[in-house]
């Protein structure tokens, strides 16, 4: 499991989340317990590439519920994350084969009507040329503080 989760530290990385962010304990023991449920799921997959018997990459597929829309009606998204490559072997086509992989459980055994993921300057041109595009409206976010337990 501890690949996955360095491969998803690598994939924060790739984003510009500050390395303090990274190290903190709380978000890295959430993150194996993510993995550690997406494997129990019927509706989610984890794939990943090795070579020389070491993890080099991934990628997460989940099915989301969310309210049904003109471009989504029974309500069912795909949700493709945790795409990451370990420096050494990018542009091998590891990213690729895992998305395309991805996509095509989509297709093919879930009733999802839509497929969303965040991109990388990196990643965009793989994700357009199997489909995706850039939506009309911004993604944005609200950061709310944690409960007192």
């Amino acid at each position: 499991m501890s690949d996955l989760v360095q491969l998803r530290v690598l994939m924060f990385e790739a984003m510009g989340k500050a390395t303090a962010d990274l190290a903190a304990p709380e978000w890295l023991a959430a993150t194996r317990d993510w993995f550690d449920s997406v494997l129990t799921r019927d509706d989610a997959r984890i794939l990943v590439a090795q070579v020389g018997g070491r993890v080099v990459s991934c990628g997460v597929a989940e099915v989301k519920r969310i309210g049904p829309s003109p471009g989504c009606p029974n309500g069912l998204t795909g949700v493709i994350n945790n795409i990451a490559t370990v420096t050494e072997v990018r542009g091998q086509g590891w990213g690729r084969r895992i998305t395309e992989a991805l996509v095509d459980w989509f297709d093919a055994e879930t009733d999802v009507r839509r497929i969303d993921l965040f991109a990388t300057a990196d990643g965009a041109r793989i994700y357009r040329d199997l489909g995706f595009s850039e939506v009309t409206f911004p993604a944005m976010q609200r950061r709310s503080p944690p409960r007192e337990r």
